[in-house]
């Protein structure tokens, strides 16, 4: 049985208070008291009161004194959510539930951990259920409808899945930490998920039974159950090789090796891997490339469908989708051109690294799939194709460079740690050259897969 997230609708009599521009608004009763000062476009801050129960045990208990991580979800096709540690917060002695603040227009979803190691080092999770946005129109938060999350929401019955409070059971025995090999070391987390195809995340294998193994001694390091989402989680070594092995009613998924292949099936995650997501399947098991893992993602939506210019006095043109200034392009040329590419490549999402920083940010544009386009996306297409594989970080006193090879230079910024930030969106998302909409001071960048 799925366990349930259980939540209490936010209707009928339910009064909700909040502090608006000085003044109190108490919910649907209509009623304002203080000055009221109208803010176009400025939702009222909303906070989710979030709590643990034990089910199954006990589902209407209320749990003390565990931990409750917020998770800020980007939505993957399929109905799979992946989402990064943004906050964790305890429950109260008698089990009151914390008070999460949500911005306009987040996804999240929450998860409860009795034990706090556990929870700070879960950095990441996937949800196979819709997670929760607070979209403008709402003081409520609402799930997303997975087809569609940027502006729709999951129907119920009697109307959309929206609350401003829920509680969730604790999901300790869904992680497994592996055996260490020294003392007191870092951990990293990870996940396997169990699928009957590598081609549908929907044929996930619930109930199985998974365990990891040294790569080096195949000496079982850890085992866990991967429950109704049918993923597990582990911490472990960062660097450290290991495999796994699934089983579910006598059939068996993963394994070190495949027949009539010599190449060991053997992972190992770093610290700094954007992707911590793997996935075993009937006698194989491979690199699940679905999942994009960058924290704190920026990335800023738009509707590919509402572009417009405005043309400014000094003659250039500033791309809008009616609520913000998107880019400045120095002819109409180039803003013509970069118009067909948004098009042409599906894009709704306008994403930075380094924005705000010292150097210049890296900017790269994901469809609605968030990810890269793929094929030709206008005429005369100016793109550098590259090779992952030889990319490298170079330093020197000025600064630091992302290579390929020893001679070519793609990006520069002034330290590692910039570079490194930059890199890990490129190999996150696969991408294989690097595009450019007027050269030289190019007026938009992008990448592709």
């Amino acid at each position: 049985m799925k366990k349930p997230q259980v939540w209490k609708y936010a209707v009928g009599g339910l009064v909700i208070v909040a502090l608006v521009a000085g003044g109190i608004y108490f919910g649907k009763t209509g009623t304002f008291k203080g000055s009221f000062i109208n803010l176009r476009g400025v939702s009222p801050i909303t906070y989710m009161q979030v709590g643990a129960n034990g089910y199954p045990a006990t589902p209407s208990a209320k749990l003390p004194n565990v931990y409750i991580n917020m998770y800020k979800v980007s939505p993957v096709t399929n109905g799979v959510y992946v989402g990064t540690l943004s906050e964790t917060r305890r429950t109260g002695a008698k089990g009151e539930p914390v008070s999460i603040k949500v911005d306009p227009n987040e996804i999240v979803n929450f998860v409860a951990f009795k034990d706090y190691t556990l929870a700070q080092n879960v950095t990441s999770w996937t949800f196979t259920s819709p997670p929760y946005k607070r979209f403008n129109t709402e003081t409520q938060f609402c799930q997303i409808n997975y087809m569609d999350s940027k502006t729709k929401m999951t129907m119920s019955v009697g109307g959309y899945s929206c609350t401003t409070s829920m509680t969730t059971p604790t999901s300790d025995k869904e992680v497994a930490v592996a055996k260490t090999q020294t003392r007191n070391p870092k951990l990293v987390n990870f996940e396997i998920m169990v699928q009957e195809t590598a081609q549908n995340p929907l044929s996930v294998v619930r109930n199985a039974d998974v365990k990891l193994y040294d790569a080096v001694t195949n000496a079982q390091i850890a085992q866990v159950n991967a429950g109704f989402r049918g993923i597990a989680g582990f911490l472990i070594e960062p660097g450290r090789k290991f495999y796994a092995m699934a089983t579910s009613n006598g059939k068996s998924y993963g394994g070190k090796w495949v027949a009539g292949d010599k190449t060991p099936r053997v992972w190992s995650v770093k610290a700094t891997d954007s992707t911590r997501r793997f996935g075993v399947y009937p006698n194989s098991m491979s690199f699940d490339a679905m999942m994009s893992f960058i924290p704190n993602e920026d990335c800023l939506t738009f509707n590919p469908k509402k572009l417009d210019y405005i043309k400014e006095k000094d003659g250039t043109y500033t791309m809008t989708d009616g609520v913000s200034r998107m880019a400045v392009f120095p002819n109409w040329a180039e803003f013509t051109k970069a118009l067909l590419t948004i098009q042409n490549g599906g894009f709704t999402e306008h994403c930075f690294v380094g924005r705000g920083q010292k150097d210049e940010p890296m900017e790269y544009w994901l469809n609605a799939k968030h990810t890269m386009a793929t094929g030709k996306l206008n005429t005369k297409e100016d793109c550098v194709s590259f090779n992952r594989a030889n990319l490298n970080v170079k330093t020197d006193s000025k600064g630091a460079y992302l290579m390929e090879g020893k001679t070519h230079s793609m990006l520069s910024a002034s330290t590692e740690a910039a570079i490194n930030a930059r890199k890990q969106v490129i190999d996150a998302y696969k991408a294989t050259s690097m595009c450019y909409v007027g050269r030289p001071d190019a007026s938009m960048i992008y990448f592709k897969k």
